[in-house]
């Protein structure tokens, strides 16, 4: 009997030493497997992380190439940004007690000094913070904003920013960094648990439809476009491109040596028509008209609103119209660098042409297509019309910057440690406010750049309950 026992103990210690070897051969396998699966997306985005340690805070210096696009106090006052305070007293009757001004208070002395700008009508007054056409619908609420690289996207985030943050909205909080693991496909693993579905979205993405399934049913989307070579110039110019292919030094040098001898590479962000990839286009499809086209379609079906750089102050007059939101709602700041500490190269015509025709001739489709919609919109919202609030709209923004605005300074002469950002980065430009500003909740919001901004409103987002949700709760912890 005692020689049966230890038979039955030998042959329960051999299958479970062969269980346990088994299971650690399995959960191997497993971890292999998974590591492989994962070693494109670390590839990719390994790149673009690396950068983004440092983060991308657009060279928005296409505003001041831009043409057409004149009149802004934001962009002709940066090499005279110290105001006068006698003439700012004089402008806004302040006091020497201004540094205890509320808000209310300094609504009502902006409302006043731009009564001279409002159209002169029997029975309206035009003053800031008004929608000249609102009606009694509300305003919109739930936004998604595609941010786009090299389009001025960080000057219209900030709007988007703000609205969420004066509206206690839900807005879609990146889970890693500052972006929603770009350069891959959106995905919701990227973004931070919800209880709910999300109001605002303006992050950088890679657009596919998965967006959809976070957002409230009545979202608006909109984006903004720019003209594809400047756009390419000024990636190459902030994003160092050409150290993605040998020998090329300058823009010139991309167009001569690049075309028919190179494919199109990640290089922080893609090197060919990189408004459709970050659509969502394949690099496999990237020049495949069928595929462009239907992704045009596919654009045009999904987003409501597609703004022009070239145009930024036309589209910010329609996007209000759009929204049902006030002049106060789309007031901006840049978010940009100075352009002189860049350094430029002359580009060619040739240069231009083989961008324009060749290399980019998919995101030439797009721009073209999105132009005319563009001018449709301001047709039926009125071309005069739309030009006079234009004007208006201008002028509410010098009075406002004078009022806030004592400096532009390079990023690293910042004063107020919550305007600065959280890398440095001397040639970013910066804000630093008058002293009777720095009480004033706009003022501080306009100043404040994407990462720290992000950094208040994901606290936010916990403290108003709509983050720091059980996984049984969260909206999104499922969809993947």
């Amino acid at each position: 009997m005692m020689r049966k026992d230890k038979m039955i103990i030998i042959i329960v210690g051999v299958c479970l030493s062969n269980l346990i070897f088994y299971w650690n051969f399995v959960h191997k396998y497993n971890q292999r497997k998974k590591h492989m699966s994962d070693q494109k997306e670390h590839d990719l985005m390994k790149i673009y992380t690396a950068y983004d340690d440092k983060k991308w805070n657009d060279n928005d210096d296409n505003h001041e190439d831009a043409k057409n696009h004149d009149g802004n106090a934001n962009f002709k006052m940066l090499n005279d940004s110290r105001i006068d305070n006698r003439t700012r007293k004089q402008n806004f009757g302040e006091s020497d007690q201004t540094t205890t001004m509320t808000n209310i208070t300094f609504n009502e002395k902006l409302e006043k000094s731009l009564k001279y700008v409002a159209p002169k009508k029997k029975d309206s007054v035009t003053i800031v913070g008004v929608h000249p056409n609102m009606s009694s619908r509300e305003p919109q609420k739930n936004v998604f904003f595609m941010k786009l690289h090299k389009v001025g996207s960080s000057t219209v985030q900030s709007i988007f920013l703000r609205f969420a943050d004066n509206n206690n909205l839900n807005i879609a909080i990146p889970r890693n960094g500052y972006t929603m693991g770009y350069p891959m496909p959106f995905s919701l693993k990227y973004v931070v648990s919800s209880a709910g579905l999300y109001s605002v979205l303006c992050h950088h993405i890679r657009y596919n439809r998965h967006v959809h399934d976070i957002m409230q049913h009545d979202t608006k989307f909109v984006t903004m476009i720019r003209h594809p070579v400047e756009q390419f110039i000024s990636a190459f110019r902030q994003f160092g491109l050409g150290r993605c292919y040998p020998g090329v030094k300058t823009v010139n040098d991309f167009a001569r040596i690049v075309p028919g001898n190179y494919s199109a590479k990640n290089c922080v962000v893609f090197t060919q028509n990189f408004m459709l990839y970050d659509f969502g286009v394949e690099p496999r499809d990237i020049t495949n008209k069928t595929v462009i086209m239907d992704k045009i379609s596919e654009i045009d079906n999904d987003f409501h609103f597609v703004m022009l750089t070239e145009y930024f102050d036309e589209s910010l007059i329609l996007l209000r119209d759009l929204l049902n939101w006030t002049t106060t709602d789309i007031l901006y700041f840049n978010k940009m660098k100075f352009t002189s500490a860049i350094k430029k190269d002359n580009i060619s015509q040739d240069t231009r042409d083989i961008l324009q025709y060749k290399w980019l001739s998919g995101d030439m489709m797009l721009y073209e297509y999105f132009n005319k919609t563009f001018w449709q919109k301001a047709k039926q919202y009125g071309s005069d019309k739309l030009k006079t609030e234009v004007q208006n709209f201008r002028k509410t923004q010098k009075i406002l910057f004078e009022f806030c605005v004592s400096d532009v300074v390079p990023g690293n002469e910042i004063q107020d440690d919550d305007l600065k950002n959280l890398y440095f980065d001397p040639y970013l430009l910066g804000y630093n406010l008058n002293q009777a500003a720095k009480k004033i909740k706009l003022c501080e919001q306009l100043a404040t750049p994407e990462i720290p901004f992000t950094m208040k409103l994901k606290k936010k987002m916990k403290l108003l309950g709509y983050t720091g949700c059980s996984n049984k709760n969260c909206t999104n912890t499922n969809m993947q």
